[in-house]
Formats: C-alpha cells, sequence, structure tokens
C-alpha cells in the first residue's frame, strides 16, 4: 500500500542583538519614520508601488517564473484550499484510479524558474493528452547526499519548502520517494518499467533538458525516447530558461547567494531567496536598546545560508502575515564577544510573542557587513540608520 495524505498545507554584525522571541516594537518620537513609512515597511506600499510590483509579476508569469505570493509561508489559508497530494510511499496509484498519468522527476532543489517551466509543461501533456493525473516525483533527500556526500550541496529548499511551494503549480500529486543506495544503482530501464510504468501508471514522461536517469546516470534522453517508443509512452524535453545569457539552474542560485547577489537569485528563482526557521528564547539585549529581535534555528544543517552580514528581509510569521524588517547573520562581536553563528531578525511594527513559533524568512538584499562597535551607544545609532536604509529598500520591492 502506498500512504496516500492530503498535503500538509503551505504547513553578520549584530546590529540585531539578541533578546528572544517577544517582539515589541516600541519607537520614540526622535525615531518615529511616519505612519505612511511604516505602513509600506510592513508590506503594505503606496498604490502607485503597487502596481509597479503587479506589473513586475505579470512579467514573472508570462516568462515562466513562480509569482511572490506562491512562497507564502506554510499555514495559509489559500494554501489550504489545494488539492494536491503528496505520497511518502510509492507502491501503486491503481486504488487512487487516477488513470494515466503524465509524470515529471527530478530533485527540483530551490523549484527555480527552470523547474516551474518542466512543471507547465507537464501539466499542458496531461490537459492536451486527456490524462488522469499530473505526478511530480522527486526524493526525501539529495541524491549526491548518498551517491558522493562530498559533493554534496547546500539545500536551496528543505523537503518541507519545496512541498509548500509546489502547493501553488497545480500538480495533482507529488510522489516523495526514499533515495537510497539501491535506488542509486537501480538500471533506468528497470525503474522506467517497475516505478513508472507498473506503480504510476505512466503514459508521458517530461524532464529537463540536462535530464538523466538511472544508475551512472545512463538514461540519458535519447536512450529515454528509445524506450518511450518500446513501452507505449511519450517522452517530452523541456529546453532551458537563458536570462541575460546565462541557463538558470541551482547551481547558479547557490553561487549567487553565496555572493551575495540576492538580486540575481531572484531573478532566477522567480522570488526572493527564503528560509524556514524556529524562534528561540534569546538575552533580551535588543529589547533593551530598543531593537527587540527574534533569534532563529534552522533544523536542517543542509540548508543554505546566506553569509555573515545585515539584511532588508520580510518576515512571515506562521498563520499571519509579512512583515518588513532586517536580519544579522554573523557572531554579534561586540554585545556576545564573537563565537557561534547567530540569526538575529528585527520585525517593523510588530507586537506579540514569537516563542516557539515558525516564520519564513524572505532575504531581500544585503546592507552591509557585520562589524565590531565600540560599544552600545555606537552600536544603537547604527541601528537606526540601517532601520531607515532598510525601510527605504523596503518601498521599493
Amino acid at each position: 500500500m502506498f500512504a496516500l495524505r492530503r498535503a500538509s498545507p503551505p504547513a553578520g554584525r549584530e546590529s540585531q542583538p539578541e533578546s528572544g522571541g517577544r517582539v515589541d516594537e516600541r519607537r520614540s518620537s526622535e525615531d518615529r519614520v511616519g505612519n505612511a513609512r511604516d505602513r509600506r515597511a510592513r508590506g503594505e506600499p503606496r498604490q502607485a508601488a503597487s502596481r509597479g510590483r503587479q506589473a513586475r509579476r505579470d512579467r514573472h508569469r508570462d516568462s515562466g517564473r513562480i509569482r511572490p505570493d506562491t512562497a507564502r509561508f506554510p499555514g495559509d489559508a489559500r494554501s489550504r484550499e489545494r488539492s494536491m497530494k503528496v505520497l511518502k510511499e510509492i507502491c501503486s496509484l491503481e486504488r487512487s484510479s487516477p488513470g494515466r498519468t503524465a509524470v515529471t522527476i527530478g530533485v527540483f532543489d530551490g523549484l527555480h524558474i527552470g523547474h516551474r517551466n518542466v512543471i507547465e509543461r507537464l501539466l499542458q501533456v496531461k490537459r492536451d493528452e486527456g490524462m488522469g493525473a499530473s505526478v511530480l516525483l522527486t526524493f526525501d533527500r539529495h541524491p549526491l547526499g548518498v551517491v558522493r556526500p562530498e559533493a554534496m550541496p547546500p539545500l536551496l529548499t528543505t523537503l518541507d519548502e519545496k512541498l509548500s511551494l509546489l502547493e501553488s503549480t497545480g500538480v495533482d500529486y507529488v510522489c516523495v520517494m526514499k533515495f537510497s543506495r539501491e535506488t542509486a544503482s537501480t538500471d533506468y530501464r528497470s525503474f522506467v518499467r517497475d516505478t513508472l510504468i507498473e506503480r504510476l501508471d505512466m503514459r508521458h514522461l517530461v524532464v529537463g533538458y540536462d535530464f538523466h536517469l538511472g544508475s551512472g546516470r545512463a538514461g540519458s534522453q535519447e536512450l529515454l525516447r528509445e524506450e518511450g517508443a518500446r513501452s507505449g509512452f511519450g517522452v517530452t524535453i523541456v529546453p532551458p530558461v537563458v536570462i541575460g545569457g546565462r541557463v538558470v539552474s541551482s547551481t547558479k542560485i547557490r553561487s549567487a547567494i553565496l555572493g551575495k547577489n540576492l538580486g540575481t537569485a531572484a531573478r532566477f528563482l522567480g522570488r526572493a531567496y527564503f528560509f524556514d526557521a524556529t524562534v528561540e528564547r534569546g538575552s533580551g539585549i535588543g529589547k533593551g536598546m530598543g531593537f527587540p529581535t527574534a533569534n532563529l534555528s534552522i533544523s536542517d544543517p543542509g540548508k543554505l545560508v546566506p553569509p555573515a552580514a545585515v539584511y532588508a528581509v520580510r518576515v512571515e510569521p506562521e498563520g499571519g502575515r509579512r512583515y518588513g524588517g532586517m536580519m544579522n547573520i554573523g557572531s554579534a562581536p561586540t554585545l556576545q564577544g564573537g563565537g557561534k553563528r547567530r540569526i538575529e531578525v528585527h520585525l517593523f511594527g510588530f507586537d506579540g510573542d514569537l516563542y516557539g513559533r515558525r516564520v519564513r524568512v524572505h532575504c531581500i538584499r544585503p546592507l552591509r557587513k557585520e562589524k565590531r562597535f565600540a560599544g552600545t551607544d555606537e552600536l544603537k545609532a547604527q541601528l537606526m540608520q540601517d532601520r531607515e536604509k532598510v525601510m527605504r529598500i523596503l518601498e521599493k520591492e
């Protein structure tokens, strides 16, 4: 039996000194920047800016990019209405009677605009050929973590993040297959016959331009087409997406993020790069300075975290709306004396308790490097300047 369930709903410097998860914004008259600016920084931009963003979203959609609102945090009410189903074990789809299926396979790390094009072609094939269901087959871990652990790249999306993004694509089923050494050693012909045809009732395979299947990546596009002709299924190869003369790929996006080039990463992803985290209790130093911060912990050690710096961000608490904010990634050398990496975020206009809650942090733009200050007065002055700059950045996004 396969396990079938409805997908869980999309379920630096030390400018951000620790204060834990209670964020209570109390601004004095000297640092109040006006209600209108506050609303824009919290994600309520003026009408003209909103129209400009909508036009950019329309262009993103036309180029096959994922629209920004599809990266909402799991728990968003709109996501609960979607009908995508997740299979955590693959044995047979016969009992669900979806009929003939169109299938795509891949890691889909980051679910960037090239992946989006593959998925859109999958849905088109399903419609044009009257298939019963569209199926996306992915893996519970990155295959390189099993085949060549030393070459394992940092993840653009954890499995849960990837599933939350897939909720908005229109795919009927997502099959999450355990990737093991046995999987890696499976001949592509056996995989096609035993998994894709027998278990998924595949009648059409849709894959990206660089896709290979099976042990040693032996199943090339040409061989898959030959196998399709023998076994009675169609094969569609989707060409790459090219932006500015560069082919969009997960590798290039990782390089852009590690180089703090978040603009390039966002263009290739079709959205700002994000990570999900849990708010932990901190020391409360930031709150005492007038800059309360949420201290964040990322559970998956394989997740790619941007380099140490101060960033303009948008933060979405689980089940809530987005807030503008500024984030510090680094060792907090002034207040904490350096040491381990800390991720701290200050939310604009938030008043509430975040301890233990999940948040999604959208990384918009790097602001400056982490540095050691002479004392808390100098640090606070810098934080006030940072806040002004971040608000101006978020007004334009």
